[in-house]
Protein backbone atom coordinates (compact mmCIF):
# COMPACT_ATOMS: atom_id res chain seq x y z
CA UNK A 1 0.00 0.00 0.00
CA UNK A 2 1.14 3.69 -0.33
CA UNK A 3 2.63 3.29 -3.86
CA UNK A 4 2.13 5.78 -6.80
CA UNK A 5 3.61 6.69 -10.04
CA UNK A 6 6.85 7.86 -10.20
CA UNK A 7 6.81 11.72 -12.28
CA UNK A 8 8.32 11.18 -15.88
CA UNK A 9 11.97 12.57 -15.76
CA UNK A 10 11.08 14.59 -12.83
CA UNK A 11 13.37 11.73 -9.85
CA UNK A 12 9.83 12.51 -7.65
CA UNK A 13 6.74 10.87 -6.94
CA UNK A 14 3.60 12.08 -6.47
CA UNK A 15 2.39 11.45 -2.87
CA UNK A 16 -0.39 9.00 -2.80
CA UNK A 17 -0.28 8.07 1.13
CA UNK A 18 0.67 8.68 4.90
CA UNK A 19 -0.06 5.72 6.73
CA UNK A 20 0.44 4.55 10.27
CA UNK A 21 2.18 1.33 11.40
CA UNK A 22 1.24 -1.58 12.05
CA UNK A 23 -1.45 -1.32 9.32
CA UNK A 24 -2.89 -4.13 9.79
CA UNK A 25 -2.38 -7.12 11.57
CA UNK A 26 -4.99 -10.34 12.93
CA UNK A 27 -8.72 -9.73 12.93
CA UNK A 28 -8.63 -11.43 17.06
CA UNK A 29 -4.83 -10.63 18.27
CA UNK A 30 -3.53 -7.08 18.92
CA UNK A 31 -1.62 -5.76 16.21
CA UNK A 32 1.04 -4.38 19.50
CA UNK A 33 0.53 -3.42 22.96
CA UNK A 34 -2.53 -2.44 24.09
CA UNK A 35 -2.30 1.94 23.34
CA UNK A 36 -0.41 1.18 19.90
CA UNK A 37 -2.94 -1.67 19.19
CA UNK A 38 -5.85 0.78 19.34
CA UNK A 39 -4.25 4.03 17.57
CA UNK A 40 -3.07 1.45 14.99
CA UNK A 41 -6.59 -0.12 14.60
CA UNK A 42 -8.03 3.67 14.74
CA UNK A 43 -5.58 5.13 12.60
CA UNK A 44 -7.00 2.41 9.66
CA UNK A 45 -10.01 4.62 8.77
CA UNK A 46 -8.18 8.37 9.69
CA UNK A 47 -5.39 7.31 7.27
CA UNK A 48 -7.43 6.21 4.30
CA UNK A 49 -9.71 9.30 4.83
CA UNK A 50 -6.89 11.55 4.83
CA UNK A 51 -5.13 9.70 1.70
CA UNK A 52 -8.14 10.32 -0.44
CA UNK A 53 -8.04 13.88 -0.06
CA UNK A 54 -3.70 14.35 -0.15
CA UNK A 55 -4.54 12.91 -3.28
CA UNK A 56 -6.06 15.51 -4.85
CA UNK A 57 -3.02 18.25 -4.05
CA UNK A 58 -1.29 16.32 -6.71
CA UNK A 59 2.04 17.05 -4.00
CA UNK A 60 5.24 15.62 -5.49
CA UNK A 61 7.37 13.96 -2.63
CA UNK A 62 11.05 11.77 -2.64
CA UNK A 63 8.49 8.91 -2.21
CA UNK A 64 5.16 8.22 -2.97
CA UNK A 65 4.21 7.91 0.92
CA UNK A 66 5.53 8.79 4.15
CA UNK A 67 5.23 6.02 7.05
CA UNK A 68 4.76 6.78 10.84
CA UNK A 69 5.79 3.88 13.29
CA UNK A 70 3.96 3.53 16.32
CA UNK A 71 5.78 2.92 19.29
CA UNK A 72 4.56 2.84 23.39
CA UNK A 73 6.12 5.05 24.60
CA UNK A 74 5.09 5.60 28.86
CA UNK A 75 6.74 9.11 29.73
CA UNK A 76 4.79 10.86 27.27
CA UNK A 77 1.02 12.52 27.64
CA UNK A 78 -0.48 13.04 24.49
CA UNK A 79 0.63 11.61 20.49
CA UNK A 80 3.99 13.26 19.40
CA UNK A 81 5.34 13.15 16.26
CA UNK A 82 9.15 12.34 15.58
CA UNK A 83 10.33 12.92 11.88
CA UNK A 84 13.40 11.69 11.05
CA UNK A 85 15.85 13.43 9.07
CA UNK A 86 16.55 10.69 6.58
CA UNK A 87 19.26 11.39 3.51
CA UNK A 88 18.22 8.51 1.69
CA UNK A 89 14.33 10.00 1.77
CA UNK A 90 13.18 6.62 3.66
CA UNK A 91 10.04 9.12 4.55
CA UNK A 92 9.37 7.61 8.18
CA UNK A 93 8.86 8.81 11.24
CA UNK A 94 7.99 7.59 14.49
CA UNK A 95 4.37 8.11 16.52
CA UNK A 96 4.98 8.08 20.28
CA UNK A 97 1.71 6.81 22.17
CA UNK A 98 0.95 7.30 25.55
CA UNK A 99 0.33 4.61 27.58
CA UNK A 100 -3.37 5.40 28.15
CA UNK A 101 -4.54 5.90 24.30
CA UNK A 102 -6.53 2.80 24.46
CA UNK A 103 -8.64 4.69 26.98
CA UNK A 104 -9.87 7.53 24.62
CA UNK A 105 -13.14 6.85 22.64
CA UNK A 106 -13.11 6.13 19.22
CA UNK A 107 -13.06 9.69 18.19
CA UNK A 108 -11.14 11.53 20.17
CA UNK A 109 -8.65 8.81 19.68
CA UNK A 110 -9.34 9.40 16.09
CA UNK A 111 -8.87 13.10 15.83
CA UNK A 112 -5.99 13.06 17.95
CA UNK A 113 -4.57 10.42 15.11
CA UNK A 114 -5.85 13.12 12.37
CA UNK A 115 -3.88 15.57 14.42
CA UNK A 116 -0.61 14.21 14.39
CA UNK A 117 -1.02 13.17 10.64
CA UNK A 118 -1.79 16.58 9.71
CA UNK A 119 1.43 17.98 11.66
CA UNK A 120 3.66 15.92 9.75
CA UNK A 121 2.14 17.04 6.27
CA UNK A 122 2.67 20.82 7.54
CA UNK A 123 6.44 19.73 8.66
CA UNK A 124 7.03 18.24 5.33
CA UNK A 125 4.96 21.13 3.06
CA UNK A 126 7.41 23.45 5.19
CA UNK A 127 10.90 21.18 3.36
CA UNK A 128 9.08 20.23 -0.12
CA UNK A 129 7.25 23.77 -0.82
CA UNK A 130 3.56 21.98 -0.69
CA UNK A 131 0.37 23.66 -0.79
CA UNK A 132 0.12 24.49 3.14
CA UNK A 133 -3.68 25.71 2.37
CA UNK A 134 -4.47 22.81 0.39
CA UNK A 135 -3.10 20.78 3.20
CA UNK A 136 -5.34 22.58 6.23
CA UNK A 137 -8.33 22.42 3.72
CA UNK A 138 -7.85 18.00 3.67
CA UNK A 139 -7.57 17.64 7.18
CA UNK A 140 -10.41 20.09 7.68
CA UNK A 141 -12.56 17.98 5.55
CA UNK A 142 -11.69 14.47 7.50
CA UNK A 143 -12.58 16.09 10.64
CA UNK A 144 -15.86 17.26 9.30
CA UNK A 145 -16.38 13.55 8.16
CA UNK A 146 -15.36 12.40 11.67
CA UNK A 147 -12.88 10.45 9.80
CA UNK A 148 -15.38 7.56 8.39
CA UNK A 149 -13.71 6.41 5.16
CA UNK A 150 -16.54 4.37 2.36
CA UNK A 151 -15.19 2.60 -0.09
CA UNK A 152 -17.34 0.79 -3.39
CA UNK A 153 -16.12 -1.48 -5.81
CA UNK A 154 -17.42 -1.76 -9.67
CA UNK A 155 -20.65 -3.11 -10.66
CA UNK A 156 -20.96 -6.97 -12.12
CA UNK A 157 -24.43 -7.31 -13.77
CA UNK A 158 -26.17 -10.25 -13.43
CA UNK A 159 -26.44 -13.39 -15.90
CA UNK A 160 -29.93 -11.87 -17.47
CA UNK A 161 -29.16 -8.52 -16.95
CA UNK A 162 -32.29 -7.35 -14.82
CA UNK A 163 -29.95 -6.60 -11.87
CA UNK A 164 -26.55 -5.85 -10.28
CA UNK A 165 -24.35 -5.86 -7.64
CA UNK A 166 -21.49 -4.20 -6.37
CA UNK A 167 -19.68 -4.57 -2.80
CA UNK A 168 -19.56 -1.33 -0.54
CA UNK A 169 -17.46 -1.01 2.78
CA UNK A 170 -17.56 1.10 5.51
CA UNK A 171 -14.36 1.23 8.25
CA UNK A 172 -14.69 0.32 11.73
CA UNK A 173 -12.42 1.65 14.67
CA UNK A 174 -11.45 -1.43 14.96
CA UNK A 175 -8.91 -1.53 11.48
CA UNK A 176 -11.61 -3.78 9.51
CA UNK A 177 -14.45 -2.75 6.40
CA UNK A 178 -17.63 -4.17 7.17
CA UNK A 179 -18.80 -4.71 3.79
CA UNK A 180 -22.71 -5.19 2.42
CA UNK A 181 -23.39 -6.08 -1.44
CA UNK A 182 -25.78 -3.41 -2.42
CA UNK A 183 -28.01 -5.06 -5.00
CA UNK A 184 -29.94 -2.51 -7.62
CA UNK A 185 -32.75 -3.94 -10.38
CA UNK A 186 -36.18 -4.09 -10.53
CA UNK A 187 -37.27 -2.91 -6.83
CA UNK A 188 -34.77 -0.53 -6.22
CA UNK A 189 -31.55 -0.85 -4.12
CA UNK A 190 -31.17 -4.03 -0.98
CA UNK A 191 -28.38 -4.65 0.35
CA UNK A 192 -26.78 -7.94 2.71
CA UNK A 193 -26.05 -7.85 5.82
CA UNK A 194 -22.58 -6.68 6.88
CA UNK A 195 -19.72 -8.90 6.89
CA UNK A 196 -16.21 -8.31 8.61
CA UNK A 197 -13.72 -8.03 5.68
CA UNK A 198 -9.88 -6.95 5.37
CA UNK A 199 -8.10 -3.57 6.58
CA UNK A 200 -7.32 -1.96 3.14
CA UNK A 201 -8.62 -0.97 -0.03
CA UNK A 202 -6.50 -3.65 -1.61
CA UNK A 203 -7.69 -5.96 0.21
CA UNK A 204 -11.60 -5.15 -0.66
CA UNK A 205 -10.41 -5.03 -4.41
CA UNK A 206 -9.51 -8.80 -4.07
CA UNK A 207 -12.69 -9.28 -2.37
CA UNK A 208 -14.78 -7.20 -5.29
CA UNK A 209 -13.19 -9.38 -7.68
CA UNK A 210 -14.66 -13.01 -6.32
CA UNK A 211 -18.61 -11.33 -6.06
CA UNK A 212 -20.35 -13.52 -8.50
CA UNK A 213 -23.91 -14.21 -9.40
CA UNK A 214 -25.11 -18.04 -8.20
CA UNK A 215 -28.61 -19.43 -9.75
CA UNK A 216 -31.66 -17.94 -8.65
CA UNK A 217 -30.44 -14.32 -8.35
CA UNK A 218 -27.91 -15.59 -5.02
CA UNK A 219 -24.17 -14.21 -4.93
CA UNK A 220 -21.18 -15.37 -3.66
CA UNK A 221 -18.03 -13.87 -2.72
CA UNK A 222 -14.74 -14.08 -0.16
CA UNK A 223 -14.97 -11.68 2.39
CA UNK A 224 -11.86 -10.93 3.31
CA UNK A 225 -8.74 -12.04 1.51
CA UNK A 226 -5.17 -11.39 2.90
CA UNK A 227 -2.07 -10.62 0.54
CA UNK A 228 -0.90 -13.11 -1.84
CA UNK A 229 -4.85 -14.37 -2.26
CA UNK A 230 -4.98 -16.29 0.79
CA UNK A 231 -8.62 -16.38 2.31
CA UNK A 232 -8.75 -15.81 6.10
CA UNK A 233 -12.28 -16.47 5.90
CA UNK A 234 -14.66 -19.18 4.31
CA UNK A 235 -17.16 -17.96 1.02
CA UNK A 236 -20.42 -16.81 2.24
CA UNK A 237 -23.45 -17.42 -0.37
CA UNK A 238 -25.72 -14.62 -0.22
CA UNK A 239 -29.48 -15.13 -1.06
CA UNK A 240 -31.55 -12.89 -1.85
CA UNK A 241 -34.45 -13.47 0.81
CA UNK A 242 -31.37 -12.29 3.18
CA UNK A 243 -31.52 -8.60 1.45
CA UNK A 244 -32.28 -6.06 3.27
CA UNK A 245 -34.38 -2.39 2.16
CA UNK A 246 -31.86 -0.20 4.20
CA UNK A 247 -28.39 -0.12 3.99
CA UNK A 248 -26.70 -1.14 6.89
CA UNK A 249 -23.47 0.50 7.00
CA UNK A 250 -25.17 4.09 7.55
CA UNK A 251 -28.01 3.06 9.37
CA UNK A 252 -25.60 1.45 12.31
CA UNK A 253 -24.47 3.97 15.45
CA UNK A 254 -20.78 5.84 14.33
CA UNK A 255 -17.72 5.77 16.93
CA UNK A 256 -17.92 7.30 20.30
CA UNK A 257 -17.07 10.19 21.39
CA UNK A 258 -16.82 14.05 20.17
CA UNK A 259 -14.36 14.25 17.27
CA UNK A 260 -11.96 16.69 19.50
CA UNK A 261 -8.26 15.13 20.58
CA UNK A 262 -7.97 14.99 24.32
CA UNK A 263 -4.64 16.23 24.31
CA UNK A 264 -2.20 18.39 22.14
CA UNK A 265 -0.25 16.73 19.49
CA UNK A 266 2.90 17.65 18.85
CA UNK A 267 5.70 17.24 15.97
CA UNK A 268 9.42 17.57 15.51
CA UNK A 269 12.34 16.97 13.66
CA UNK A 270 14.13 14.62 14.80
CA UNK A 271 17.44 15.36 16.91
CA UNK A 272 20.44 15.39 14.99
CA UNK A 273 22.45 12.78 17.23
CA UNK A 274 22.34 9.43 15.97
CA UNK A 275 19.24 6.78 16.05
CA UNK A 276 20.02 4.55 17.49
CA UNK A 277 18.07 0.66 17.54
CA UNK A 278 16.05 0.22 21.16
CA UNK A 279 14.89 -3.49 21.96
CA UNK A 280 15.60 -6.00 19.18
CA UNK A 281 13.17 -9.31 20.19
CA UNK A 282 10.95 -11.82 18.38
CA UNK A 283 7.29 -11.60 18.99
CA UNK A 284 5.28 -14.91 19.25
CA UNK A 285 1.41 -15.24 17.82
CA UNK A 286 0.85 -18.75 19.18
CA UNK A 287 -1.63 -21.46 20.06
CA UNK A 288 0.14 -23.15 22.90
CA UNK A 289 -2.02 -25.53 23.69
CA UNK A 290 -0.32 -29.00 23.07
CA UNK A 291 3.20 -27.12 22.43
CA UNK A 292 5.97 -28.40 24.73
CA UNK A 293 6.85 -25.31 26.71
CA UNK A 294 10.51 -25.72 25.35
CA UNK A 295 9.08 -23.42 22.48
CA UNK A 296 8.90 -20.20 24.50
CA UNK A 297 11.37 -21.02 26.25
CA UNK A 298 13.97 -21.18 23.26
CA UNK A 299 12.53 -17.80 22.10
CA UNK A 300 12.78 -15.91 25.77
CA UNK A 301 16.48 -17.28 25.53
CA UNK A 302 17.09 -15.98 21.91
CA UNK A 303 15.66 -12.72 23.01
CA UNK A 304 17.46 -12.30 26.04
CA UNK A 305 21.01 -11.50 23.75
CA UNK A 306 19.67 -10.81 20.55
CA UNK A 307 19.40 -6.82 21.31
CA UNK A 308 23.58 -7.10 21.83
CA UNK A 309 23.94 -9.62 18.99
CA UNK A 310 22.05 -7.27 16.31
CA UNK A 311 22.27 -4.07 17.06
CA UNK A 312 25.74 -3.26 15.67
CA UNK A 313 25.31 -5.40 12.59
CA UNK A 314 21.92 -4.12 11.68
CA UNK A 315 22.45 -0.27 12.47
CA UNK A 316 25.75 -0.83 9.83
CA UNK A 317 22.81 -1.68 7.10
CA UNK A 318 20.91 1.44 7.61
CA UNK A 319 18.58 -0.56 10.27
CA UNK A 320 16.70 1.61 12.63
CA UNK A 321 13.56 -0.52 13.31
CA UNK A 322 13.12 -4.40 13.31
CA UNK A 323 9.82 -6.13 13.63
CA UNK A 324 10.09 -10.15 13.75
CA UNK A 325 7.23 -11.83 13.96
CA UNK A 326 7.44 -15.66 14.30
CA UNK A 327 3.50 -17.37 14.08
CA UNK A 328 2.76 -21.47 15.08
CA UNK A 329 -0.91 -22.46 15.55
CA UNK A 330 -2.80 -24.96 13.90
CA UNK A 331 -3.33 -23.60 10.57
CA UNK A 332 -0.10 -22.02 9.93
CA UNK A 333 1.79 -23.25 7.23
CA UNK A 334 5.55 -22.91 7.39
CA UNK A 335 6.72 -19.83 5.70
CA UNK A 336 9.25 -17.01 5.77
CA UNK A 337 9.08 -13.74 4.59
CA UNK A 338 11.20 -10.60 4.58
CA UNK A 339 10.28 -7.06 3.45
CA UNK A 340 12.88 -4.68 3.28
CA UNK A 341 12.01 -1.16 3.89
CA UNK A 342 14.65 0.30 5.11
CA UNK A 343 15.26 1.78 7.89
CA UNK A 344 12.47 -0.60 8.83
CA UNK A 345 12.98 -4.40 8.66
CA UNK A 346 9.80 -6.72 9.20
CA UNK A 347 10.13 -10.70 9.03
CA UNK A 348 6.92 -12.90 9.26
CA UNK A 349 7.69 -16.10 10.05
CA UNK A 350 5.10 -19.30 9.97
CA UNK A 351 5.68 -22.53 11.96
CA UNK A 352 2.85 -25.54 11.43
CA UNK A 353 2.16 -26.05 15.69
CA UNK A 354 2.12 -29.95 14.63
CA UNK A 355 6.45 -29.85 13.99
CA UNK A 356 6.87 -28.48 17.66
CA UNK A 357 4.64 -31.05 19.71
CA UNK A 358 7.84 -33.00 19.88
CA UNK A 359 9.78 -31.68 23.25
CA UNK A 360 13.12 -33.41 21.68
CA UNK A 361 13.26 -31.83 18.68
CA UNK A 362 11.42 -28.17 18.82
CA UNK A 363 13.92 -26.25 20.61
CA UNK A 364 16.65 -26.99 17.55
CA UNK A 365 13.86 -26.06 15.14
CA UNK A 366 12.57 -23.25 16.41
CA UNK A 367 15.80 -21.77 16.45
CA UNK A 368 16.46 -23.12 12.52
CA UNK A 369 13.88 -21.23 12.09
CA UNK A 370 15.16 -18.09 13.51
CA UNK A 371 18.36 -18.46 12.06
CA UNK A 372 17.52 -19.32 8.54
CA UNK A 373 15.49 -15.73 8.77
CA UNK A 374 18.95 -14.27 9.54
CA UNK A 375 20.40 -15.54 6.86
CA UNK A 376 18.18 -14.63 4.34
CA UNK A 377 17.88 -10.90 6.04
CA UNK A 378 22.00 -11.05 5.25
CA UNK A 379 21.71 -11.80 1.82
CA UNK A 380 19.03 -8.46 1.82
CA UNK A 381 21.44 -6.35 3.70
CA UNK A 382 24.32 -7.43 1.51
CA UNK A 383 25.97 -8.15 5.13
CA UNK A 384 26.87 -11.86 4.91
CA UNK A 385 27.55 -13.48 7.29
CA UNK A 386 24.90 -13.15 9.62
CA UNK A 387 25.17 -13.34 12.93
CA UNK A 388 24.78 -16.97 14.89
CA UNK A 389 22.14 -18.04 17.31
CA UNK A 390 23.99 -21.17 18.59
CA UNK A 391 26.99 -23.12 17.58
Amino acid sequence: MGGGLVCEDSGVARLKFIDVWPQTGFFDRPWGSAPVDAVARTARRVCEAHSVGLRTLGLTAPRASYRLLAQSAGDVDSLRVELIDDLDDHNIGILHVPADAHRWLPQPRAAAVLDAIHHTTMLLGERLGWDVDGLRQVSDQVAASGAQFYWEGPWKTSPGRASRARLRALWADDGYGRISVQVAGPAGSLFSPPIDSFSTPEGLQRTAATLAWQPEGAMWILPSILPFGIPDRPGATIRPDQLLDHDPLTDQPGPEGDFLAPTTVTAAWQDASPYRLDQVSVSTGSDARGTPPQVEQTIDQVNAGLSALLREWLEAAGVRELEWFYDYHESAKTQLRIYDKRPLISIFQQRAKADLTDPTTCASIVLDDLQRALDRLATKLGKKPAPQLHG
